[in-house]
């Protein structure tokens, strides 16, 4: 994965948790988020906007288009997948969330395939 890749994916998730599945989330809320300045935010949207992964429209925000959503989803499944592994090596659940989230722009899918695997078969009874 491109830093690019990982940037946009950063913005996607920022606009998901401040709510952008379902509604138009301001600039000023996602800047935050990800402590950016603005205009750079705005700047990153109109590439998003290009790519086909936000709705953008200027001074009433974004919403995440169904490519978005895709995107979050398979984050999401992605992070739930390796939290799952870590709390079955014994990690405690706080840790399992915060380094889940790193280890999700790093690990392939086939990687993320072979724990799927794992933790329906020996897995199992830890988690």
């Amino acid at each position: 994965m491109t830093v690019k890749d990982t940037t946009i994916k950063n913005y996607i998730m920022a606009i998901y948790e401040a709510g952008g599945e379902k509604e138009f989330v301001r600039t000023s809320d996602v800047a935050k988020a990800l402590k950016y300045k603005p205009p750079s935010v705005t700047e990153t949207f109109h590439k998003m906007a290009k790519e086909g992964v936000i709705v953008y429209i200027p001074y009433r925000g974004v919403k995440l288009t169904e490519k978005g959503k895709r995107i979050v989803n398979k984050t999401i499944d992605r992070q739930s997948t390796l939290r799952r592994l870590l709390l079955c090596m014994g990690a405690p659940p706080d840790l399992a969330k915060i380094e889940s989230k790193k280890l999700e722009h790093v690990i392939s899918d086939r990687s993320i395939e072979c724990i799927r695997n794992f933790l329906k078969t020996r897995g199992r009874n830890n988690v």
